[in-house]
């Protein structure tokens, strides 16, 4: 039993490249379509995990070709030439070489992955294991991440200096307005009782007058 190694990089919504390794050599890029968690239809990566590769007719090619087999969700996964993600539909492209777009050399990329898969299967069954490095990478640094989540946390509950006297000025200005506030209201109540004391003073005015007018009239009454 041989088994190669795929190693990709889930790096972006365009497409998801790799390297194909057997027995820590490097054989060549690869190239697929981007990893999703929900599947679009020709147009997402197989899923990361081991499957046997077997070579037989693709009705598409007219070609013998090697395909990946029992792979979840998926059907007629192949390993052929392409340069783009647009060429792939699922399946996974090689190339001798890389650029910005993609792959380039991917007939000669092709031919030695077809020579290297027909050699392994006259001797015994082929495997493919798959693996996400950007997963592996994350996996790696998990605790360093929480450590540094932990820090943020505490740094974002921790006030800066700047904050703390931003927050004394403000409680000082606070405390000037409640004091003028507090003066304005005491005037407005001075004043109020002031008036009141005036009506009230001024209403007793007129009842003693009108007693005392009431009580002359009476008087003048009685004598005449």
């Amino acid at each position: 039993m041989e088994k190669l190694i795929l190693k990709r990089e889930v790096s972006g919504l365009v497409h998801t490249r790799g390297e194909l390794w057997h027995n820590d050599q490097f054989i060549c890029y690869t190239l697929e379509d981007p990893v999703r968690k929900v599947k679009i239809k020709n147009k997402t990566a197989i899923p990361n995990g081991t499957y046997e590769i077997i070579i037989t007719p693709s009705p598409r090619f007219g070609l013998k070709m090697p395909r990946l087999i029992n792979v979840p969700l998926f059907s007629g996964i192949l390993i052929h030439k392409g340069n783009t993600a647009e060429d792939s539909s699922g399946c996974i492209l090689v190339g001798a070489e890389k650029n910005e777009k993609g792959l380039l050399k991917s007939t000669v990329a092709y031919i030695k992955v077809y020579n290297l898969i027909e050699g392994f299967l006259k001797k015994g069954k082929v495997f493919i294991e798959i693996i996400n490095k950007t997963e592996e990478v994350k996996e790696v640094e998990k605790p360093k991440l929480i450590l540094s989540e932990k820090k943020e946390e505490i740094i974002t509950t921790q006030p800066s200096t700047e904050k703390v006297e931003n927050n004394k000025v403000d409680l000082s200005s606070k405390l000037k307005e409640q004091t003028i506030q507090s003066k304005q209201d005491l005037l407005v109540t001075k004043s109020n009782i002031t008036w009141k004391n005036y009506f009230l003073n001024l209403w007793k005015s007129i009842l003693h007058w009108f007693k005392i007018h009431l009580s002359h009239k009476l008087t003048t009454n009685q004598l005449n």
